[in-house]
């Protein structure tokens, strides 16, 4: 741990992504978006819509206050971008076949089952093939960095340790 600096900065993960560019294909759909699952009863419903279907010129502290009294699940984090499947895995757009063609002409998608309305209000998205945005990445390029410095600490040390044996024929082959 004394050895090893855990410090990443901004700029050599940047360097890592962009060296590594062809690495980060994507093999799904991401999205960034305003998800809320609500009740079918509760109150306000038509307000709620006009205010996600609006967004971004309605305001995101009355949709997260509605959310927040009346809806079953929500995200409201535009700025992180999150998997379309894992998304829609519990809602009625599971059902359609082509989230291609769902994600390219539409930017807000809303649905009903007996119990809840599901809405999505997309602000952007990323097909399968194109190359994942550096913040979906962040995390993962910070640990391959991390991991490499580790083994890169361990060769030195292994080497340092074998060096020294050797100067004090300190070892026996077996």
């Amino acid at each position: 741990s004394k050895n090893l600096n855990f410090i990443i900065s901004d700029s050599a993960i940047e360097d890592y992504y962009s060296d590594n560019i062809k690495d980060f294909v994507l093999g799904s759909e991401l999205v960034r978006c305003l998800y809320a699952k609500i009740p079918i009863k509760a109150p306000e419903i038509v307000n709620f819509r006009k205010l996600i279907r609006q967004y971004p010129k309605s305001s995101i502290n009355e949709i997260r206050s509605y959310c927040f009294k009346f809806a079953e699940k929500s995200f409201l984090d535009d700025s992180l971008w999150i998997d379309f499947d894992e998304l829609i895995a519990n809602t009625p757009f599971r059902k359609m076949k082509d989230n291609i063609s769902l994600l390219t002409y539409n930017k807000y998608l809303e649905n009903s089952d007996p119990s809840y309305y599901y809405f999505i209000k997309i602000i952007d998205y990323k097909l399968s093939g194109d190359i994942s945005p550096l913040s979906f990445e962040y995390d993962i390029i910070t640990a391959i960095i991390l991991n490499k410095r580790k083994r890169d600490l361990l060769d030195k040390l292994q080497d340092s340790i074998y060096l020294k044996s050797i100067k004090q024929v300190d070892y026996e082959i077996y």
